[in-house]
């Protein structure tokens, strides 16, 4: 449903839990930012302390909404219904501590302006570039692929997604479902997206709140999602998924068991990326696993 307020072009959706300092600090630094065609929904995922008690004592624009659900529903499924809240045309998912750059909220407006056909614009990246359909999205989208559903970077056009909502709850588990909703979209129509080398956010938080196993489980699981596209999209994401596992493994703290699920997680990964594919797209990334391995195995039994 679009918004009943047509001045409002822009909803920025800030899903949070259990930070009240960030919190707090990410949207009295936003307020000044905003405009009368922005929209600012924070969504309390049940938190300890209620988001909105945080501002008891402020008085916070009109265009400032807290909604608090009613209990926890996992960070995923929190950041979902950012798309679900959203009553205007175009949706900026942000988290509550990366710190945005003084004119984000203007420079993000004036894409949008300018770019009122396009149905996805990501910022922070090294360059510039405007793709048109799937295979030129997955191109350049796969050389810092990590940036496509980096929170605070993401800007999407609801009025022309929002038929396919359906495809990001499906893809929830994978942990960049936004990316599984973009593929589906331009592989069932043409449309334009901007990937944007403009800094909007000036500080990524540095809490990861997240298991890197987990996210190793998540990133086959985006594999799977991602098959019936393989012909257009291999080696592009299915690489970058790839190169992501392993990162993540290679970054696991190196403790006996911790060892041990290392190597569990690595056949694995190498079992469902097979191992054609593997020596053909990611061999570099592979075969670092045994050095890596080997160093970890020997800091662990220093300490």
């Amino acid at each position: 449903m679009e918004s009943k307020d047509n001045s409002f072009i822009l909803t920025i959706a800030i899903p949070t839990y259990n930070r009240p300092d960030k919190i707090k600090k990410q949207v009295l630094s936003l307020i000044p930012q905003l405009t009368d065609e922005t929209r600012l929904v924070i969504i309390d995922n049940s938190s300890d302390v209620e988001v909105a008690s945080l501002f008891n004592d402020i008085d916070l624009p009109i265009n400032v909404v807290v909604v608090r659900n009613k209990c926890n529903i996992g960070a995923d499924a929190n950041i979902a219904k950012c798309f679900e809240l959203c009553e205007t045309k175009w949706l900026w998912t942000l988290s509550d501590d990366d710190i945005l750059d003084n004119n984000a909220v203007k420079q993000v407006l004036c894409d949008i302006k300018k770019h009122q056909d396009f149905i996805f614009i990501n910022y922070n990246r090294n360059r510039k570039v405007i793709t048109s359909g799937l295979q030129e999205f997955a191109l350049e989208g796969c050389k810092m692929y990590t940036y496509l559903f980096w929170l605070s970077v993401c800007v999407y056009n609801t009025k022309a997604l929002r038929s396919y909502y359906y495809f990001y709850y499906q893809a929830l588990s994978t942990m960049h479902p936004g990316v599984a909703m973009l593929t589906k979209y331009l592989a069932d129509n043409d449309g334009n997206t901007m990937l944007s080398d403009t800094k909007i956010v000036i500080d990524g938080g540095k809490e990861i709140s997240w298991k890197r196993e987990n996210f190793v489980y998540s990133a086959l699981i985006m594999c799977d999602v991602l098959r019936d596209y393989s012909k257009v999209l291999n080696p592009t994401f299915f690489r970058a998924l790839t190169d992501m596992c392993f990162n993540s493994i290679y970054n696991i703290i190196p403790q006996k068991q911790r060892l041990l699920l290392m190597i569990k997680l690595f056949f694995l990964v190498v079992k469902r990326r097979g191992i054609i594919n593997i020596i053909r797209y990611n061999f570099q990334r592979t075969f670092l696993f045994f050095p890596i391995l080997l160093k970890k195995k020997l800091l662990h039994q220093l300490y």
